[in-house]
């Protein structure tokens, strides 16, 4: 309700960006471009539906990404750990402090990418509860209620700007390959032993 003319809304100044009553429009705006208030309410309001879905589907693509980088990460990490585990075994006991550190390193760096993940997930969630709680009240919009839809719809921009910070971390575990221990490194390690221990005859440098 207009509280000027005490007549209700019923356009939309599309210069001015305002709700207007006939007594508005024929005062200041009759040479303005307008639309029917109902009209730009229902346009703004699919807009806004559109735009909260490709928020959430961005969302999720962003999820999922994450977790095949991680799954990778892991698998890769996992391998070497193994692979480590067998050239301990192979190896001397009197250098197991060394693969102990190493595996410690490893263990720990899985660990930390885990809490990483955990972080960013957590993040992902929070935006995604306040796109579906957008969502479900954008249901229950009164028709002519453009105040409300401009507050939703700042809210899922804000939302998608979020959103472009946590896509930091998507690239981050798409591009992920850590391994603490490579080959050369255990070769390395391997040499450091047969020449500590050379001198007692037990062992035979490659």
């Amino acid at each position: 309700m207009c509280p000027k003319h005490q007549k209700r809304y019923i356009l939309y100044c599309t210069d001015c960006r305002v709700t207007l009553c006939h007594g508005c429009w024929s005062k200041k705006h009759s040479k303005h471009a307008t639309n029917d208030l109902l009209e730009e309410v229902q346009s703004r309001k699919q807009k806004l539906k559109e735009n909260i879905t490709a928020r959430e589907e961005n969302l999720k693509n962003y999820r999922e990404e994450v977790d095949k980088g991680f799954q990778m990460f892991e698998s890769e990490s996992s391998s070497s750990i193994d692979e480590m585990r067998e050239s301990r075994e192979f190896w001397i006991k009197e250098m197991n402090f060394f693969f102990d550190k190493l595996e410690g390193a490893m263990v720990s760096k899985l660990a930390e990418e885990k809490e990483r993940k955990d972080i960013f997930e957590s993040a992902v969630d929070k935006l995604l509860q306040r796109i579906n709680a957008t969502k479900t009240m954008c249901d229950f919009l009164a028709p002519d209620d453009m105040e409300a839809v401009s507050k939703h719809e700042d809210e899922i921009n804000k939302v998608a700007l979020e959103s472009l910070r946590v896509k930091h971390d998507v690239s981050y575990f798409e591009n992920k390959r850590f391994i603490p221990v490579s080959g050369g490194e255990l070769k390395t390690a391997k040499r450091k032993v047969v020449s500590e221990m050379g001198s007692l005859g037990k062992y035979k440098q490659e």
